[in-house]
Order: C-alpha cells, then structure tokens, then sequence
C-alpha cells in the first residue's frame, strides 16, 4: 500500500495542489518540522513509481500475478503479487 498519482488529469489538479501547498500549510500549523516533513512527503510522492511500475517490477523479480488496485480515486494503491 503506497501514495500514488490519479489517473484522472481533473482529479489530479486539485490533488497535487492539496499536497504540494495545503498539506504542508497544515502541517507548519503544528510545527516547522511537521510543515517540512509534509512538504517533503508531498514531493516525494510525485516522483514515486506508478502502482502498474511497480507491479510490473514485482513481476520481474518473479512474482506470480502481480496487481496493482487503486484505491479512495487512485491517491493510494494497493500492490501485492504472488510467489511462484
């Protein structure tokens, strides 16, 4: 189970505003620490792989029927496979 990016480009807009810019302005509203961790967070998920990249990494490391399940519109995603 990981962050992910959603699929739908509408959706997507209003997602990345709330990570790159509110979630770290609630997360300064507790503390720097927290603002910056949020911030880092938000980032990080950005760049992250794809549910489907990692599923297709998890096929080449030889797991059997490798799946990747978006979840609450595509913002986290499941991942699991099975082992041959």
């Amino acid at each position: 189970m990981d962050f992910a990016r959603p699929p739908n480009r509408i959706f997507r807009i209003f997602y990345y505003d709330y990570v790159l810019g509110l979630f770290p302005f609630f997360g300064r509203m507790v503390s720097e620490a927290w603002g910056k961790t949020l911030s880092y967070l938000g980032r990080s998920i950005l760049k992250a792989r794809t549910g489907e990249q990692i599923a297709n990494l998890l096929i080449e490391e030889g797991l059997a029927d490798a799946v990747s399940i978006p979840l609450t519109a595509g913002i986290v995603c499941a991942v699991y496979g099975k082992k041959r």
